[in-house]
């Protein structure tokens, strides 16, 4: 192991800085100004947030997410200056993203307006329990119905990552501070199995919004719901995954064991690296998506309500109409075309049902 041929623990911050050449202090500088701009993009994206969408609920859970990037690269670039300071950087943003991963869920339900209209408005779709990352490959297993308790119990497999895994990381700390946890994969090490609980934690909760996002898929289309499941799923997927490959390449002797750092501290190190440079583009990218009032204002029961005001307000001109009379049922049910938009793309079924899109138009 290369790790045996170094001796020492990780060096402070003065004994890095005694290492360093010049290509190492300019490469430290250029990630700190990436993570300063990052947070200097959130908090321009807190005050806008703060302006511009009336809803208190739905400001704390915009910002809680948008937070994911901003705190993930301010605690590794703290790990960069203090490398001892590693473990304990990366557990607070650990638990950061799981609450974050909660509150995502929590804003799927707020698009529809309530948890209770959601089941109104999926009361045809069903739950696929052959969702990635756990059962994909289940094609054979049933589709379970959107009612109560089925969302209850995804909710509950989702909201369970903000108890287990912080609870998980706690224990890891103090097993740290007292010099027994070591991140190194064998089978007499602490940092194997609450790592298996913490990614074990963390696939069961994506697990269950999964479920919901492929259900929620074109009901929320207009809230652009797609691209704000993948700018969270991406981050996840990058800070996790790279931190087992990076503990693999140390237990292949791979990185090597060179001043000032031990081999899994130089894997450390370049984690966080590339978390800040990884935070900095997706930041960019989800701000696109979180920070507007595209999408983010309103609920689809707001929408819905809306347009029926204005079907009673106006019923002969018909502006801004973005509903048709659904004649299949008993009853006249109203279908909304166009959530945000108010974009007549459907087209009508029926001879009377043309002429009234026509007036519409």
């Amino acid at each position: 192991m290369a790790d045996d041929n170094c001796s020492g623990g990780d060096p402070t911050t003065s004994e890095m800085f005694k290492e360093f050449d010049t290509g190492s202090l300019w490469t430290l500088i250029t990630l700190t100004l990436m993570s300063f701009i990052t947070m200097f993009l959130y908090l321009e994206s807190s005050m806008y947030i703060n302006q511009n969408i009336a809803s208190s609920r739905r400001r704390v859970r915009l910002l809680c997410i948008l937070g994911i990037y901003p705190v993930l690269s301010g605690t590794s670039l703290i790990a960069l200056y203090v490398p001892a300071a590693h473990l304990l950087c990366s557990f607070t943003g650990s638990i950061f993203f799981s609450v974050a991963m909660f509150q995502f869920l929590m804003l799927v339900f707020d698009f529809y307006g309530g948890k209770m209209y959601a089941i109104e408005v999926l009361k045809d779709q069903k739950l696929p329990l052959a969702s990635p990352p756990l059962t994909c490959c289940c094609p054979c297993l049933p589709k379970m119905d959107v009612n109560e308790k089925n969302l209850r119990w995804v909710k509950r497999l989702v909201l369970q990552v903000a108890f287990v895994r912080p609870i998980a990381l706690f224990v890891a700390s103090v097993l740290w501070a007292n010099g027994s946890y070591r991140p190194k994969l064998a089978f007499d090490e602490a940092f194997l199995y609450i790592q298996l609980i913490s990614f074990s934690s963390t696939f069961i909760a994506i697990y269950g919004i999964v479920m919901i996002f492929r259900a929620s898929r074109e009901p929320l289309k207009d809230f652009r719901i797609t691209p704000k499941f993948l700018a969270i799923q991406i981050a996840l997927i990058l800070t996790n995954g790279q931190t087992i490959f990076l503990a693999l390449l140390v237990l292949i002797d791979v990185i090597p064991c060179t001043p000032p750092f031990k081999s899994q501290t130089r894997a450390n190190y370049v984690n966080d690296m590339l978390i800040i440079t990884e935070m900095f583009f997706l930041f960019i990218m989800a701000r696109v998506y979180f920070r507007t009032r595209i999408g983010n204002e309103e609920s689809l029961q707001q929408v819905k309500n809306n347009m029926l005001n204005a079907q009673k307000h106006f019923p002969d001109s018909c502006p801004n109409c973005g509903f048709q009379n659904d004649k299949t049922d008993d009853v006249n049910d109203i279908k909304i075309i166009s959530h945000i938009n108010g974009q007549q793309t459907d087209e009508a079924t029926s001879p009377e049902d043309k002429e009234t899109s026509k007036a519409c138009l």
